[in-house]
């Protein structure tokens, strides 16, 4: 009964983050919403300085798709290799290339224009919804889990841990707005989706452990 009623809370908890998501990518056009990105994006573009645009230019850089295919090989291997933990291998690698491919496709359906503004890098493709914020707080959020599973599990590790991944996915999405490559409106549902995917993706490893 206490399994079941985890399920029920776990489902219910997406199902309310894709809703969140939803609410966002059909009233990103609304006067309310527009009005919300216009603030808060002059609030932090308003931080613009020659040390601030280089500490976001090299904070993206963790966002971006080159990062993720080291830090995958990187952590792939040493889970295969050193701890024999092909399935948490797997997860890791599922998690990472579902949320690339949901992010492209969901960028296809809406269609939404990058900011016209400057942009202070270069960026290809559709602005909603981000795929930085998407990618990270999937990916970084599963190697939290997965820190937590295969190593320490004290509640203090989990938490140091927790608090950086935490403050780069934070700066990730700030990152993007400050250098005008997206709207706050895009980093906010990117967010909400990447932690839906990110909570699925534990829910099924943790499916499949026990099924063991």
């Amino acid at each position: 009964m206490m399994r079941l009623t985890r399920l029920w809370k776990t489902f219910f908890f997406i199902l309310a983050l894709i809703l969140i998501f939803f609410v966002i990518a059909f009233n990103y056009e609304s006067q309310s919403m527009i009005g919300f990105d216009q603030k808060i994006g002059d609030w932090v573009r308003g931080w613009a300085s020659d040390p601030m645009t280089a500490i976001f230019i090299l904070i993206t850089l963790f966002g971006n798709t080159n990062t993720y295919v080291i830090l995958m090989i990187v952590l792939g291997g040493y889970l295969i290799i050193r701890l024999r933990r092909v399935r948490e291998t797997l997860v890791l690698l599922i998690n990472l290339i579902g949320i690339w491919q949901l992010n492209e496709l969901l960028k296809r359906l809406f269609e939404r224009s990058r900011p016209a503004l400057e942009h202070l890098i270069e960026a290809k493709g559709y602005s909603f919804p981000s795929g930085h914020a998407m990618v990270s707080v999937a990916f970084y959020g599963m190697v939290v889990f997965l820190f937590w599973t295969c190593f320490w599990k004290t509640p203090r590790s989990l938490r140091s841990v927790g608090a950086l991944a935490a403050w780069l996915v934070l700066m990730i999405g700030l990152s993007r707005i400050y250098l005008g490559v997206h709207y706050p409106s895009d980093i906010i549902a990117g967010y909400v989706l990447g932690g839906a995917w990110l909570i699925l993706c534990i829910a099924a490893y943790r499916y499949a452990a026990r099924a063991k």
